[in-house]
C-alpha cells in the first residue's frame, strides 16, 4: 500500500493489538442520622468516588476523584393533639453531585431522566456530565382513617445547562365504600436549546357495592403532555408527545376460592404539528380475567384465565409509521387432582399475536474452545464462504471456534402464537398402598405423559390462530413450530431395589428462514431397568429403538433419515462413601434410510468412569473410553457427521481427568485435561483451568 506524497500512510489498518488497561473504581461514603426529639429527624451523607481509567498512567488523572453530598430534615406537627388523628409532616432535602462523581451502581429512580423531561416517551435519553443540584421541600397532611394529601416542590439544576421546577401532588382518601386517588406532576424546565412543560395527572375513583358481595366498580384516567419548544420559538419539536388514557373496570372482592374482573380502556395519542397536537392513533383494549379453586375430599380443582383484546386505529397515517391491526393475548390454566392423588393433571393454554422483529444469524470466529459451533465447509461446497447450513454444534469443545450472534432487524412481521402444555400423571399407589394380591401389583404401576406444542405463524385465513393441533401449515404462513411428546410407564418406581421403565419420546421442530424451511425430528422407544444388587453394587440396562431425521428445503445434502438401535448395560460399584466406579458398554447400529444413501455404522463403546472424593472440598474424576466404529459410506458428508459425531472409522480413544477443589466458601477451582485419538488422526491434548466465584 505504501505512503502518499504527504508521507501519510494510505491503508486503513495498522498491526496493532489493543490492550485493555487495568481500571479502578472505588466509592467511599459516610452518613448518619440523628433524631431531634420525638417528631424531628436529620440525616446527612457524603460520598467520594475514584474512577481511574488506566492505573498504569498518570495522564488525565485530574478527573479521577468526584464528590457528592446529601442532607435531609424531617419534622411532624401534631394538629389538635394525638387524639385528633391529624398530623402535618414536613421535609426538606438538598443533593449535590460533582461532575466527576461516579457511583458504582445507579442510585436514582429509573424514570429519573423521563420525570425531568431529559428522555423520550420510552425513557431513552443521555445527558452530558455536569455538576448537579437538587433541592426539595414538601408537606404531608394526614388524618387517620380518612386519607392524606402530599405536596412537593423540587428544583433540579445542571450547572448552566438545565434548570427545572417540578410540582408533585398526591391525594388518597379511603372511606367505608369509596376509594379516591389523585396524583400528578407538573414540570417547567429550560435548557440552552429547549424549554419544556410536562403535565402528568392521574386519578382513580372506585366504589364497593355492598348489595353485590363487595363488587367494586371504578374508573381510571391519566394524561401525559410533554411540550418541547426551542428557547426562542413556539413550534413543537418532533420529540414532543401527548396522550390520554381512560379505563373503566369492575372486579369482585378478593377471596381464596374465586375472583374475577374485567376492564375496558382507550388510549388516544397525539402527534405534534406546528404549535398544536393532532390525534394520531386510537388504541382500544378490553380485558377479562378470573380464577376459581375448589378443595374437598382429597381432591383439588383450580381454574384461572386472562384474555386481552386490543385494536389499534391509525387516524393520521402520515405521522405514524405503525400499521392498524388487532392483537390478542390470553392464557388459561386448569389443574386438578382426583381420587386422592391417583390422577394429577396440569394444562396450560396460551394464545397471542403481535408484531415481531425479524432476526438474522451470523457466525463469528473466536478462540478454539470458546465457541459452540464448528464450520464444516469441507462437507459441502468448500468455497471458503460461511453459510448457515455449514454450521453444526461442535462434537468436542476444543473444536468449537464459532459463536452464533443474533441480530434484530428493523423489519417486523405480524405473528399469531399458540402454545399448549399438558401433563398427566397416574399413580394407583395413592389408593392401593395397603392392598394385597393383584391390586398390590397394580399399585406398582404409574405413568407420566407430557405434551408440548409451540406454534408461531403469520396471519393467514387458512390457519386457525387458536388451534395448536393444526401443525401442517403451509411454508408461506409458518414461522416456527415445535412439538414434544413423552410417555413413560413405570413399574416399581422409586423402589430401593429395582424398577422398570417403558417409554417413548418424540421431538419435532420446523422453522422457516430466508434459506427455506428446515425440519428435524428425534423419536425414541426405550426399555430401562435398574437393579441394586447390594448397597455396593448396582446395574442398569437400556434398550432403545429410535429415529433421527433432517429435511432442508434448499440444501438437500443435509437431509437424512437415520434409524438406530442401542443397547447400553452398565455396572456401578460403591465400595466406600468416597469412591464410585462405573463400567459401561454400548452397542449401537445406525442406518440412513433415504434412497441412494448407503451410510450405516456399527459402534462398540467401552467406558470406564471413576470418581474419588478425597474430602468435602476435593474430588477427582476419571473417564476413559474405547470406541470401535465400523462405518460404511462417505464419512466427509453431513449424514456421515451426524452418525459419527466427531469420531472416525476404526479405533477411537477418549479420556478425561478433572480435579475440583473448593478454595473458599464461594470460590471453586477446576482443572481438567482431555485427550482423544480418533482413527488415523493425531492425538489431541486439551487442558483447562477455571475459577468460579458464587455470590
Amino acid at each position: 500500500m505504501g505512503y502518499g506524497p504527504d508521507c501519510q500512510p494510505l491503508g486503513n489498518y495498522a498491526p496493532v493489538t489493543p490492550v485493555a488497561p487495568p481500571r479502578q473504581q472505588q466509592l467511599y461514603t459516610l452518613g448518619g442520622a440523628y433524631r431531634l426529639g420525638k417528631d424531628s429527624k436529620v440525616r446527612a451523607e457524603i460520598g467520594m468516588s475514584r474512577n481511574d481509567l488506566n492505573r498504569f498512567s498518570d495522564l488525565d488523572s485530574d478527573d479521577d476523584l468526584g464528590f457528592s453530598a446529601y442532607t435531609e430534615l424531617q419534622h411532624t406537627f401534631r394538629l389538635g393533639g394525638d387524639s385528633s388523628g391529624w398530623s402535618l409532616g414536613t421535609q426538606a432535602s438538598y443533593e449535590w453531585v460533582q461532575r466527576n462523581f461516579e457511583p458504582l451502581n445507579p442510585y436514582r429512580n429509573p424514570e429519573f431522566l423521563r420525570d425531568w423531561s431529559l428522555a423520550d416517551v420510552q425513557g431513552r435519553g443521555e445527558v452530558e456530565e455536569a455538576e448537579e443540584q437538587i433541592g426539595k421541600a414538601g408537606m404531608s397532611l394526614r388524618k387517620r382513617g380518612l386519607g392524606q394529601f402530599d405536596y412537593e416542590l423540587s428544583v433540579f439544576n445542571r450547572d448552566s445547562l438545565y434548570t427545572g421546577w417540578q410540582h408533585r401532588w398526591q391525594f388518597r382518601e379511603q372511606l367505608e365504600r369509596w376509594q379516591l386517588e389523585l396524583d400528578g406532576s407538573l414540570l417547567n424546565s429550560e435548557s440552552n436549546a429547549l424549554r419544556t412543560r410536562f403535565l402528568r395527572p392521574r386519578a382513580t375513583v372506585a366504589y364497593e357495592l355492598p348489595l353485590m358481595g363487595g363488587l367494586q366498580i371504578g374508573a381510571y384516567g391519566e394524561q401525559e403532555r410533554n411540550e418541547r419548544l426551542v428557547t426562542a420559538g413556539d413550534t413543537l419539536q418532533g420529540n414532543s408527545f401527548y396522550y390520554n388514557r381512560y379505563r373503566l373496570f369492575i372486579k369482585s372482592k378478593e377471596s381464596e376460592g374465586r375472583s374475577w374482573g374485567s376492564s375496558y380502556s382507550q388510549r388516544i395519542d397525539y402527534a405534534p404539528s406546528g404549535q398544536q397536537f393532532f390525534r394520531s392513533t386510537l388504541a382500544t383494549e378490553a380485558n377479562v380475567n378470573g380464577k376459581w379453586r375448589w378443595l374437598g375430599g382429597g381432591n383439588r380443582l383450580q381454574l384461572a384465565g386472562n384474555f386481552t383484546y386490543r385494536k389499534l386505529e391509525i387516524q393520521q397515517p402520515e405521522a405514524v409509521p405503525q400499521e392498524p391491526g388487532e392483537t390478542f393475548l390470553g392464557r388459561a390454566d386448569l389443574n386438578f387432582t382426583v381420587l386422592k392423588g391417583v390422577v394429577q393433571s396440569a394444562t396450560t393454554y396460551e394464545i397471542g399475536s403481535g408484531q415481531e422483529a425479524k432476526v438474522e444469524f451470523t457466525y463469528l470466529r473466536v478462540n478454539p474452545g470458546e465457541g459452540d459451533y464448528i464450520w464444516l465447509d469441507s462437507l459441502y461446497n468448500n468455497d471458503g464462504v460461511i453459510q448457515p447450513n455449514e454450521m453444526e454444534i461442535a462434537p468436542f469443545q476444543d473444536l468449537a471456534d464459532y459463536v452464533r450472534v443474533t441480530a434484530v432487524t428493523d423489519e417486523f412481521i405480524r405473528t399469531d402464537n399458540v402454545r399448549l402444555n399438558q401433563s398427566l400423571r397416574l399413580t394407583p399407589k395413592a389408593l392401593l398402598f395397603k392392598a394385597d394380591g393383584w391390586q398390590r401389583w397394580l399399585g406398582k404401576l404409574s405413568t407420566i405423559s407430557n405434551l408440548t406444542i409451540n406454534r408461531k405463524t403469520q396471519e393467514a385465513q387458512e390457519v386457525a390462530a387458536w388451534n395448536p393441533f393444526q401443525l401442517d401449515v403451509a411454508d408461506t404462513s409458518l414461522v416456527a413450530v415445535s412439538s414434544n411428546i413423552r410417555n413413560v410407564l413405570f413399574f416399581n418406581q422409586a423402589d430401593p431395589v429395582y424398577d422398570l421403565q417403558l417409554g417413548m419420546n418424540d421431538n419435532r421442530n420446523k422453522f422457516v428462514q430466508t434459506s427455506g424451511f428446515e425440519s428435524r425430528r428425534t423419536s425414541e422407544q426405550y426399555l430401562r431397568a435398574r437393579w441394586n444388587i447390594s448397597k455396593a453394587v448396582s446395574t442398569n440396562a437400556d434398550f432403545t429403538l429410535g429415529r433421527r431425521s433432517s429435511d432442508s428445503e434448499f440444501f438437500n445434502e443435509k437431509d437424512f433419515d437415520i434409524r438406530f438401535f442401542r443397547l447400553k448395560p452398565s455396572l456401578t460399584l460403591l465400595p466406600s462413601r468416597n469412591f464410585r466406579g462405573t463400567l459401561r458398554y454400548e452397542y449401537q447400529e445406525d442406518e440412513d434410510r433415504l434412497p441412494n444413501s448407503e451410510a450405516a455404522s456399527q459402534r462398540h463403546d467401552f467406558e470406564l468412569e471413576a470418581r474419588y472424593n478425597r474430602s468435602a472440598k476435593t474430588s477427582i474424576q476419571l473417564r476413559a473410553s474405547f470406541v470401535q466404529v465400523d462405518f460404511q459410506g462417505e464419512p466427509n458428508s453431513p449424514v456421515g457427521f451426524a452418525i459419527l459425531n466427531g469420531l472416525q472409522n476404526g479405533q477411537n480413544f477418549l479420556w478425561n481427568l478433572t480435579l475440583d477443589q473448593q478454595l473458599a466458601k464461594n470460590i471453586q477451582l477446576r482443572l481438567s485435561y482431555e485427550g482423544r485419538k480418533t482413527g488415523e488422526a493425531r492425538v489431541v491434548h486439551t487442558g483447562r483451568a477455571q475459577v468460579a466465584a458464587n455470590f
